[in-house]
């Protein structure tokens, strides 16, 4: 926006973190179409897109291609199907902290060694990620209210008006607390008002979670009835 905001570090940006909604929002209509398609129900669609959007990534890459919109198609699609391709076949996977840290080594040798981390291990950090949410059991680690996506989406404004206030010059720890202070309020707000009702009323239309994938302790059930849809 124009005119907003213009001595603030990122001038004229009211809200920064938004530019990512646009790009995950595609990825959950993607879902949407491939659920009513049902191409879902064909039992390698999601490796079938992996393989493609992998593909995709080699090439933008390759050729470098320069169209920002291309490039951040690529990289969402990639990251995205890689944590459905571990959902979808998460009831063949075993979960276990080793195998969470020899993927986050591989993570890390991608990332400083590989020209395209993603290209490297996009579906290792996939695992590692899904499978240490299904070994963390512990009750105190249920919090039951979610306030993340709050957090992120409105801290970036928060910290714009407090950097154009001039409390930047508090220093980095006292604007990180006044940053926080601002931001907890609407990301509660947005949490109660807004996302946990709207969580309840799906839930209550009768959808149900599809089936915990990548359990440590998996019955044999479940290893034979893989879920129906998928998910990020």
């Amino acid at each position: 926006m124009p005119g907003v905001w213009e001595t603030a570090p990122f001038p004229g940006v009211v809200n920064g973190s938004l530019w990512t909604l646009y790009y995950e929002f595609g990825c959950y209509l993607l879902v949407l179409v491939l659920g009513v398609t049902t191409i879902l129900r064909r039992r390698h669609a999601i490796a079938i897109l992996f393989v493609v959007s992998w593909l995709g990534n080699l090439y933008v890459h390759l050729a470098q291609v320069a169209n920002y919109d291309a490039q951040q198609v690529a990289r969402f699609s990639l990251t995205f199907l890689s944590g459905a391709l571990i959902h979808r076949y998460g009831h063949r996977l075993r979960a276990s902290w080793s195998l969470v840290g020899i993927c986050l080594v591989v993570v890390w040798l991608a990332a400083v060694y590989s020209p395209s981390y993603r290209l490297a291990a996009s579906v290792f950090l996939a695992y590692a990620l899904l499978a240490a949410g299904s070994l963390l059991r512990q009750p105190w680690l249920n919090l039951g209210n979610d306030i993340s996506y709050g957090v992120y989406i409105y801290a970036f404004p928060f910290q714009q008006l407090l950097v154009t206030a001039g409390f930047a010059a508090a220093g980095p720890l006292v604007f990180f607390v006044v940053a926080a202070y601002l931001t907890l309020p609407a990301a509660l707000a947005s949490w109660f008002l807004v996302e946990k009702p709207i969580l309840s009323r799906v839930r209550r239309g009768g959808l149900r979670d599809p089936d915990r994938p990548l359990s440590p302790a998996a019955s044999p059930q479940a290893a034979t009835a893989p879920p129906a849809t998928t998910s990020p």
